[in-house]
C-alpha cells in the first residue's frame, strides 16, 4: 500500500518545480524580448522577436 506525502512535501516539490519551469522559460525568452504575431501564406505563426535597441545615456 502507498504512504500519502505530507501536504508540506507537495507543496515544496510543487514550488521548486515551478521555480525550474520558470528559470528555464526566462532563459528560452529573456525577459526584454516580446511575442509577436507574423501572416505568412494566409497562416498566423508566432515568433519570439529579441530586438536589440541601444540607447546612449546622456
Amino acid at each position: 500500500m502507498l504512504k500519502t506525502v505530507d501536504m508540506m512535501y507537495q507543496t515544496m516539490l510543487a514550488e521548486i518545480g515551478q521555480r525550474a519551469m520558470d528559470d528555464a522559460w526566462t532563459l528560452d525568452f529573456p525577459p526584454a524580448g516580446r511575442f509577436v504575431k507574423v501572416k505568412v501564406k494566409n497562416r498566423e505563426y508566432w515568433y519570439f522577436d529579441q530586438s536589440i535597441v541601444s540607447r546612449e545615456v546622456v
